[in-house]
C-alpha cells in the first residue's frame, strides 16, 4: 500500500527532529545517531511486524556530580618538569593521595578546602532505541497492525487533529508526538512522554542491526537518485 503524503511528511519530520530527552533519558546531541523507516521487529524477517520509524541514539545514565582535581587539566604526555611541578602543587596542598603516581590527578577528590578541588559532572553512556508508529486516521489507529513498541522509548506520531479522538486509547507507558503543519509552526511536538523500557543486550543488538540495514538501504537509494539526477542534468547541458 502506497504511503500518503501526510505519512511522508511525518517521516521527514522524524528524520530532522532531535529533542533533548527520550523516556526521561538525556540524549547525546553531539552524536545524533541514525534512523530508518519500515524497520523489521526481527532482524531479517517481517513476520513479527514492521516499525514505521526507529532510531538508535546514545544517552546519558547515572548522571551525577563528583569532586575532582583541577590538576587533571595536565595530560599524561606533559614534559617531566611539568609533571614534577604538578606533584609539587599537590604536596603544597597536603594532598592525601599518592602524588608520586601521576595518575592521582584523575582520582575523585573530597578535599573541599584544597584550592585545586572542583565539582565535575559525571555520567555513563548507554544505547537508546526509539520506536515510533505513525497513525494518521482513527481507523489507522484502531487497526490491529502497526503497534510495534519494542524499543527503550516508544511513541505514536500523529496529526495534532487526531489526538483528541484517541487520547483515552493510548496504552500506558506509550508516548505521543503531534505533527503540526500550519503557517505558525511546521513539525513535531511531544505531547506525552514515553516510559523507559529496559532491553537486554541481545534485544538491543538485533534491533540495532535491523535499523542499520534499513538505514543503509535508504542511503543507497538516495545515492542512486543523486546519480540519476546528475546524469539527467549533464544530458541537458
Amino acid at each position: 500500500m502506497a504511503k500518503s503524503s501526510l505519512t511522508k511528511k511525518i517521516e521527514k519530520a522524524l528524520f530532522t527532529w532531535y529533542p533533548a530527552h527520550f523516556a526521561g533519558r538525556r540524549v547525546d546531541k553531539f552524536r545524533p545517531g541514525f534512523g530508518a523507516t519500515e524497520v523489521p521487529v526481527e532482524n531479517g524477517t517481517t513476520q513479527s511486524g514492521i516499525i514505521d520509524y526507529a532510531r538508535v541514539q546514545e544517552c546519558f545514565v547515572s548522571e551525577g556530580v563528583v569532586g575532582k582535581c583541577k590538576l587533571a587539566h595536565y595530560r599524561e604526555n606533559e614534559p617531566t618538569e611539568i609533571k614534577e611541578l604538578v606533584k609539587q602543587f599537590a604536596r603544597e596542598e597536603n594532598c592525601p593521595k599518592n602524588t608520586e603516581d601521576y595518575r592521582f590527578r584523575q582520582e575523585t577528590c573530597n578535599q573541599k578546602r584544597c584550592r585545586y578541588y572542583t565539582l565535575k559532572k559525571q555520567s555513563e553512556i548507554d544505547t537508546l532505541i526509539i520506536c515510533i508508529e505513525i497513525k494518521i486516521t482513527l481507523s489507522d489507529f484502531q487497526s490491529q497492525h502497526g503497534h510495534n513498541f519494542v524499543g527503550n522509548a516508544n511513541y505514536y506520531a500523529m496529526p495534532a487533529a487526531l489526538y483528541p479522538q484517541v487520547e483515552d486509547k493510548v496504552p500506558p507507558g506509550i508516548g505521543v508526538l503531534l505533527y503540526y503543519d500550519t503557517e505558525a509552526f511546521h513539525g513535531l511536538r511531544k505531547k506525552k512522554e514515553s516510559d523507559f523500557r529496559k532491553l537486554s543486550v541481545e534485544q538491543q543488538k538485533w534491533l540495532i542491526c535491523s535499523i542499520a540495514k534499513r538505514n543503509n538501504k535508504a542511503l543507497h537509494q538516495l545515492l542512486r537518485q543523486a546519480k540519476a539526477d546528475a546524469a539527467q542534468q549533464s544530458s541537458v547541458w
